[in-house]
Order: C-alpha cells, then sequence, then structure tokens
C-alpha cells in the first residue's frame, strides 16, 4: 500500500504574537471533531485511509505538539496546567464514538516521536524529552483516573512511574536484578510544583554523570529523597559502595588506594620497652636463697 506523507495541520487561531494559545489547541480539537463526524470516517474505507486518515493524523500531531509546549509554558504564562484533551497519553475521550480510531492514531504518533527522540544524540543532562516532562507535569484531573498516574520514558528507555494523587514514584530497574520500587514524594504545593522540583533537583543530580539517564535518576531516587531535606542540607554528589555519600569536596579513600604518606617529621617514634635480662637466658643460676629461719634449741 502507498505510504501517504502526514502533514502537519496549522490553526488561525494565535496569540498576539503569533504564538500558540490555548484557545489554538482547542481550535484544532474542532476541526478534528468536525472530520470524524463525517460519513466517511470510518476504518476501512478507501477514501479513509488515502485522505481523511492522513490528515486528521497531521491534526493530531499538530495539536499534540501544541500541548507539549502549553504545559511547558503552563497558565500563568499563556499555557495549560494539565493536558486536557489526553493526548499525550493517547486516552482521550473527547471524540464520542471515535476515540478508539483517534486513540489509535495517537499511540502510532507517540510511537514515531520516540523513535524521532531516539535519533537524536543522548544529552545526559537532560534525560528527559520534552514530552516526557509535559506528561510528568500535567495535573490530574479530580475525576478521571486515567490521569492520576503516568510512565515517564528516559531518553535511554528507563520507565518511572509516577502516580500524581497519592505522590509516590515507582523506580523500575532496568536491569531487572531488584524489585520496583516506590518511593513517597513530598508535596511542594501542586503536582505540578512537586514535578517541577523534582526535575530541578534530579536535573543538578545527573548532570555530568557518565551513567546512563535511567541509571542516574534511578540511583538519585533510591538513595536520596530531595523533598525530604533541608534547604541548608548538601546533596552528595554520589554514593559509594558501602551507601556513604560522597561530596566532592571531600571524597573518601578509594577501596584499595593507599593511604596518605605521613611525613617523618610528624610520625610519633616511639621508644622500644627495656626488656628484663632472665637469668636463664645469661646461663646464671641465681645463687640467692630465701633466708632460712634458724631455730635455736632450748633446754
Amino acid at each position: 500500500m502507498k505510504t501517504v506523507a502526514v502533514k502537519l495541520q496549522t490553526t488561525k487561531v494565535l496569540g498576539p504574537n503569533n504564538e500558540v494559545i490555548e484557545a489554538s489547541l482547542d481550535d484544532m480539537i474542532k476541526s478534528i471533531r468536525l472530520a470524524t463526524e463525517k460519513r466517511d470516517f470510518v476504518e476501512g474505507g478507501t477514501n479513509f485511509t488515502r485522505t481523511i486518515r492522513p490528515t486528521v493524523k497531521g491534526m493530531l500531531q499538530s495539536a499534540c505538539i501544541a500541548t507539549i509546549e502549553l504545559l511547558q509554558k503552563g497558565k500563568d504564562n499563556g499555557g495549560i496546567d494539565t493536558d486536557k484533551y489526553n493526548l499525550l497519553t493517547s486516552n482521550t475521550r473527547s471524540f464520542k464514538t471515535k476515540n478508539g480510531i483517534i486513540n489509535k492514531i495517537l499511540k502510532e504518533l507517540a510511537a514515531e516521536r520516540l523513535l524521532e527522540e531516539q535519533k537524536k544524540p543522548v544529552e545526559p543532562e537532560k534525560p528527559l524529552s520534552a514530552e516526557e516532562e509535559a506528561k510528568l507535569i500535567s495535573e490530574p484531573k479530580p475525576h478521571d483516573e486515567n490521569t492520576h498516574s503516568v510512565d515517564v520514558a528516559t531518553t535511554d528507555g528507563s520507565t518511572f512511574t509516577f502516580d500524581k494523587v497519592n505522590y509516590k514514584l515507582t523506580l523500575h530497574f532496568t536491569d531487572k536484578t531488584m524489585a520496583p520500587k516506590v518511593i513517597d514524594l513530598t508535596p511542594k504545593g501542586s503536582w505540578r510544583e512537586t514535578a517541577l522540583n523534582w526535575l530541578v533537583s534530579a536535573y543538578n543530580y545527573v548532570r555530568d554523570k557518565t551513567v546512563s539517564a535511567g541509571k542516574a535518576i534511578g540511583r538519585f531516587f533510591s538513595r536520596l529523597n530531595p523533598f525530604k531535606i533541608k534547604d541548608d542540607t548538601p546533596i552528595p554528589d554520589d554514593y559509594d559502595e558501602n551507601g556513604n555519600p560522597i561530596f566532592a569536596d571531600k571524597p573518601p579513600i578509594a577501596k584499595g588506594e593507599e593511604k596518605p604518606e605521613v611525613k617523618a617529621d610528624e610520625a610519633k617514634v616511639e621508644e622500644p620497652t627495656p626488656k628484663e635480662t632472665n637469668a636463664e637466658d645469661t646461663g646464671t643460676a641465681d645463687q640467692t636463697k630465701p633466708d632460712d629461719k634458724s631455730v635455736v634449741a632450748t633446754a
């Protein structure tokens, strides 16, 4: 079957500086709804396969990209705080009887975007893509359980599950040698604020690390919960094999490493204790006998 190229569909609804705003996203979704209501929007049809599906796929891709950008901005900066149409999780309920078809296309798009991300050079100091960050910081909807948790993948394929309602993080270790580990996150205001705090703390930790992104983040959370330490408490740069914290200014002596040499003038010299002379050692017998008490006989 001939592959039809997907073209991004734009909107005429833009902000004062021609930027994407929430109304832009709403207009995109409106256009997609109109397309799904057409008689030919039925899987298997020739017109659907050749024309309608590629067009709607382009619309959905535009809506996903707009959602990512708006989530990164946040409500206070002209964006949004939640994935209002559940596009990034491929779990939308905004298209009535056509939700199944739309979610299938959304999953295709998510896989394609992930593939494009994997082609980019790995940046250890930025273990999450813009899309994964957006999924993470998106606020949960009180009456939509599908938004209460989300799986977030690092650039090297490690996965973390965030429970946005109960503030829990599950670490999934990629080497399969350890069972998943659940960690409690102390709230820092809203979920978005908590997640943004997590990103700042985690990124500061994994910066300049030579290990994989997933391992760095896993080590970060398995060793230390940044939300439960005081502001003036220094964060360790790493941990040794025994779990002891390592600080850059005071690195511990590695196992097998020689201890610092003590200077001769600083060394304490101890005088040897005089050895007592033993008669057996000198070969001379002690001629002195204990005093015998003399007994004087009296008549």
